[in-house]
């Protein structure tokens, strides 16, 4: 008597959605045209009021698993919702308006199958407008192959105007690793992919693809521009960011000091860039590509 096994796929994408109709349709394309075939694509809506819904039950392809939620619980949660439905040990979070490179999935699955210590996996990525035209490569933080954790440690302290290691879409995670150092933190509102790569890199490896292997998207309508628009929660993201860090127990006297020093300073820079925003009148869009091209050193 033979036993039923259910499939279990290599890598689950998992992609949360609100709201998502005007570049949901070239996001879930770029995952169906992968030239690896071996995942499941898990879609978790977190009750759209648009037509979102409508555009994803059209798909037919047996790889998409569909979920709605029956009330909004905002995108934080809704990441974790989606690596919660999770089967594969190999979690690929990513953006409802990005775009995947048809080689990401490929790449990213034969640096985690070569190397069990890596925990997580990011890439080179490209800058995308609301047109989906190129705007430019994302800055290069890191050298190719296996970054040292120095390197990470560093480069944090140093340039937390923006996610140096990479947006959740530029990024493959072993399951394992989230389900030992736990999910999204759900206390920081904007910061917390670079908080939980951070978590994952005091104990496990990471590894930079010097490849684009996707398109990053900056335009006005993203949920994150209510915190950067809010003074208020842009300071109180920062000093959740911060609250977490301090508490990890493999820092030195050194780093920890830095910490505390980078958060000092950073505070009147948050509140002198907001009234500068408001002052010239910079588009939203604009202003967020500008500060991802030109990082702070």
């Amino acid at each position: 008597m033979s036993i039923f096994k259910p499939y279990i796929p290599k890598v689950s994408i998992c992609m949360p959605t609100y709201n998502g109709a005007e570049y949901i349709n070239e996001a879930v394309n770029s995952v169906l045209n992968q030239s690896f075939g071996d995942f499941e694509l898990i879609i978790v809506d977190d009750a759209s009021r648009d037509n979102t819904l409508d555009i994803l039950n059209k798909y037919k392809d047996p790889r998409i698993r569909l979920f709605r939620n029956k009330k909004r619980v905002g995108q934080i949660m809704n990441y974790n919702l989606s690596i919660s439905h999770s089967r594969a040990k190999y979690i690929k979070p990513f953006h409802q308006d990005d775009i995947l490179d048809k080689e990401s999935l490929l790449l990213n699955t034969q640096i985690m199958d070569s190397k069990p210590e890596i925990g997580l996996v990011v890439s080179q990525a490209c800058i995308v407008d609301s047109n989906s035209e190129k705007v430019s490569l994302r800055p290069v933080t890191f050298k190719p192959g296996i970054i040292e954790k120095r390197a990470i440690l560093n480069k944090f302290f140093f340039n937390l105007n923006y996610n140096f290691i990479g947006e959740p879409s530029t990024v493959m995670l072993r399951k394992i690793a989230l389900q030992e150092m736990g999910y999204f933190d759900e206390r920081i509102p904007s910061s917390n992919d670079i908080e939980l790569w951070s978590r994952i890199n005091t104990k496990y490896k990471c590894y930079y693809i010097d490849k684009p292997l996707a398109s990053i998207r900056y335009h006005s309508k993203q949920e994150m521009h209510k915190y950067r628009k809010s003074l208020k929660l842009a300071i109180w993201d920062h000093c959740r960011l911060f609250s977490a860090l301090s508490k990890y127990n493999n820092l030195t006297v050194f780093y920890k000091s830095a910490l505390l020093a980078e958060f000092i300073f950073r505070l009147p820079i948050l509140v002198l860039g907001r009234s500068i925003k408001k002052i010239l009148n910079i588009p939203d869009e604009k202003l967020i590509i500008n500060n991802y091209l030109n990082p702070r050193e």
